[in-house]
C-alpha cells in the first residue's frame, strides 16, 4: 500500500488529496507509511493532512504518529 503512481503519490496521499479519513484510517492500519514524500510536492502525507485542515485527519495522524513513536 506504499507505491506510488507517477506524480509520487501513495494511496495515502491520495486519501488524504481527497479529504477521506476513513480511508486514511483504515491505509494506516494496513501498514502505510505516513511520513512518504511525494516525489511532485516534496510533502509527507502527514503534512498534507496538516495542511488539509481536516480535524479528524489532523488526529489521526497525530495517533498514529505517537502509536509508532514518532513525536
Amino acid at each position: 500500500c506504499n507505491l506510488a503512481d507517477g506524480a509520487g503519490r501513495t494511496p495515502l496521499h491520495l486519501a488524504v488529496l481527497v479529504g477521506s479519513c476513513h480511508s486514511v484510517q483504515l491505509l494506516l492500519d494496513a501498514g502505510a507509511d505516513a511520513t512518504a514524500v511525494c516525489s511532485s510536492t516534496g510533502l509527507s502525507c502527514t503534512e498534507m493532512a496538516i495542511e488539509s485542515g481536516i480535524p479528524e485527519m489532523i488526529s489521526i495522524m497525530t495517533k498514529y504518529l505517537q502509536r509508532i513513536g514518532f513525536g
